[in-house]
This record gives C-alpha cells, structure tokens and sequence, in this order.
C-alpha cells in the first residue's frame, strides 16, 4: 500500500508519521510545500493564476484546486497499483484522468464538492470541472464512497450510477471516562475547531445564550480570528461565561471533552455541501461521552434518527428562539448530565466508532481488488 499526498508543514508530516508508525507503508509527497524552491514558487503561481482566470473569466482547470495535478498523475502511473482511491478535490479529477486511461479507481468523496462554500469563495472555484468529474465517479469508478446516507442519496439522485458507499467520519473509541456536572455548577457547553470565527453558528449560540435565564458556561476552543472572540463576549449577557481555550493536540481532543456537559454541532444549512453531510464534531463528541445538540441539517438528524436512548437534541430550527429553548431543557434536565454522558458513550460504542467503520471499509476495499 502506498499514500501520495502533499505536504504543506512540518507538523503536519509529524502527525502522518504517527499516525503511519508501525505499518508497512510507503508514504510519498508528490508536492512538497515545506520549502520555498523553483517548483513551489511556480505550483504556487499556477494555482493562483488558474484561479484568477476562473474567477474572472469562467476559465475552469484543475490546477486552480490545489498543486501539481500533473506529478500526481505521473506518480499515480509509476505506481501501477491494482487500485487507487482518490481524496478530495483535485485528486477527483485526476483520478477521473486515470480512469480514461484504463486505470481501476475508486473515489472518496468526504463532501459535495460542488455545492461547497459561500458564494464569494466559489468564484475561484471550478464549479462545473467538480460537478462534471463527480459524476464522472459515480457512473464510471470502480466504486464511491462518502460520509452520509443523505448525501449518497442526493449524489445518486444528481448523477445516476451506483450508490456510494457510507463510511462515517467516526474516531477510535476511548477507555470510558465520565465526569458528571456537579449539583448547581452552570451547564458547560462545548465547542471546538481549528478556528474561532464567523459562518460557524457562533453569533446564533451567543443570540440564544442570551434569551436563557439560567447562567451557562460556553467553552470554546481554537484560534480566534482577529477581534472576533471580544465581539462574542461584548455580545454575551453578564450572567454567562465565555471561556477561550487554546488548541491542543489531537490526542488529546476526546479526553478533554469529558470535563464539558454538551457537545455543539451548530453546521449551518447552508451551503448544500453542509446540509447534507455530518459534522465530524457530532461523532467526536458522542465519542467522547458528551450529549449533543445540532443544527437541522439532514446528515445530522439522520445520526439522531438511530439513536435508542435521547443523547442528541435538535434545534428544530436554525434561529435563536428554537436553540435557546434546546439549551432550557437541557439546563431543567441538568441532574441527568451524567446519564446523558452514559447513552452518548453507548451510542458510539454501539454504532459509531472507527472499530466497526473500518472494518465495512477494509470489506469494500477488497470486494474490488477480487
């Protein structure tokens, strides 16, 4: 088995090599970012330039979607391996070229790539290369594979072909650990990201927070974009917490959640990409014994849909009104924290962990290598 990707930071290799340590395999940059030479200047130029023209001129190519799509193509070759699965963007097109080429593909398609992003960002992007090039996938790999039911529903719908495959975004379940909220401590809310900024459901939270009585705690955890952290607190009612925290190591994210009360998964349901898939943060938190509130979007309320024993709550609508009645209930339920914590860990570890998922994916993988 070998892995071509690009490399773009030194501490982002070091996470691939731990993650790699202890299996056998060969892992290959086909764009190297780390240093500033003649061919990461030009990979950069390129991709700038593709994408002005595609925002000033309609121009689509794939070279607008990340760097050296041509050296991962050659590589791929060189290769000539008896399948290959491509990742994200501009590896789905290239693979889409590899499949002209008689080669066995199959593709993992993580989001909806051509219904992603706001408006203003989508003008760089080359909307009708994706749209063209997923289905090209469905109708033409080897096989797809996606993150919910809901959006290997829709993708069939859109293009035709074969069903997608699910394989949900779940982690590695933990050793149980619960901590429950002591008796008259404010409710602890949790959020996390790499960053702490706007179009992350943050202003609605502060905008429910608000219209609840009961004094809460709102931890949130990453980067915070320029003033953006002082606006929400300048926001916030006196009687609640706004609490930042730093950015820890990744090891460490589902054992931190234990020291929270519940888990936030505010997607917003726009763009369709967001509406359709699930966010990683509802399975991180499940993981992690935390019960969850989300947003309704349709990959979120179909993992509620299979719980058995309520440790997911919907916002039955994305506005402050409807999120600050969820947090109420959750505030008058507060004594039953603990048992909350109990059903969320069970429901990872009877449907969504990374144990159970990656075995449907090491079946799939070999179903198509027979």
């Amino acid at each position: 088995m070998s892995i071509l990707t690009a490399i773009y930071a030194d501490e982002l290799l070091k996470e691939d090599e731990q993650l790699l340590a202890g299996f056998s395999i060969n892992y290959h940059f086909y764009s190297d970012q780390r240093k500033l030479t003649l061919r990461t200047l030009l990979d950069k130029a390129l991709k700038k330039i593709f994408m002005l023209l595609q925002a000033k001129f309609g121009l689509s190519s794939v070279y607008s979607l990340g760097y050296a799509p041509g050296r991962l193509k050659i590589k791929c070759k060189h290769e000539a391996a008896d399948l290959y699965i491509m990742h994200q963007e501009m590896p789905l097109v290239v693979g889409c070229k590899l499949l002209n080429e008689g080669l066995k593909v199959g593709f993992d398609l993580e989001d909806f790539y051509s219904e992603d992003l706001l408006p203003a960002a989508r003008q760089q992007r080359p909307v009708k290369l994706l749209s063209k090039a997923e289905s090209f996938a469905l109708n033409k790999g080897a096989f797809t594979l996606t993150t919910s039911a809901s959006l290997s529903a829709y993708l069939t719908k859109e293009y035709g072909g074969t069903n997608p495959y699910v394989i949900r975004n779940v982690f590695p379940l933990p050793a149980k650990k619960l901590m429950s909220n002591a008796a008259g401590k404010a409710l602890k809310l949790y959020w996390f990201s790499q960053t702490i900024g706007p179009g992350r459901g943050l202003e609605l939270l502060i905008a429910a927070a608000n219209k609840v009585s009961s004094p809460i705690e709102i931890h949130l955890r990453g980067k915070p974009v320029n003033a953006y952290a002082d606006m929400l607190r300048k926001n916030l009612k006196p009687h609640h917490q706004l609490v930042l925290k730093s950015i820890i190591p990744n090891a460490e994210i589902t054992s931190d959640m234990q020291n929270y009360d519940i888990g936030l998964a505010l997607e917003p349901i726009t763009p369709l990409n967001k509406m359709l898939t699930t966010s990683n943060k509802l399975f991180h938190y499940l993981s992690g014994s935390l019960p969850v509130i989300i947003s309704p979007t349709s990959g979120q309320k179909e993992i509620m849909a299979l719980q058995e024993e309520p440790c997911i709550f919907l916002s039955e609508e994305q506005n402050a009104d409807s999120l600050s009645e969820v947090i109420h209930t959750l505030i008058q339920a507060s004594d039953q924290v603990e048992t909350l914590k109990e059903r969320a860990y069970q429901l990872a570890e009877r449907k969504f962990n990374w144990e159970m998922e990656s075995k449907k994916l090491v079946l799939i993988i070999k179903r198509h290598l027979a």
